[in-house]
């Protein structure tokens, strides 16, 4: 017999006093935090508050 199960993760991720973003997910995943320069190619969110054309860095949390 196979069985195949599926956890869905929750995680809240926030900004803390320290340099780094406070993640905490409810299962306990382990994660990576770090910090990159976005590709040219890739389509950011419009929701980033930086000038069109910059390459601004921005937090990645990685599972």
């Amino acid at each position: 017999m196979s069985v195949s199960l599926v956890i869905q993760e929750s995680c809240v991720i926030h900004s803390a006093a320290d340099s780094l973003p406070t993640v905490a997910c409810l299962h306990g995943e382990p994660y990576g935090v770090a910090v990159v320069l976005p590709d040219p190619p890739q389509n950011l969110s419009k929701a980033l508050f930086t000038a069109p054309g910059t390459r601004q860095p921005v937090w990645m949390v990685s599972f």
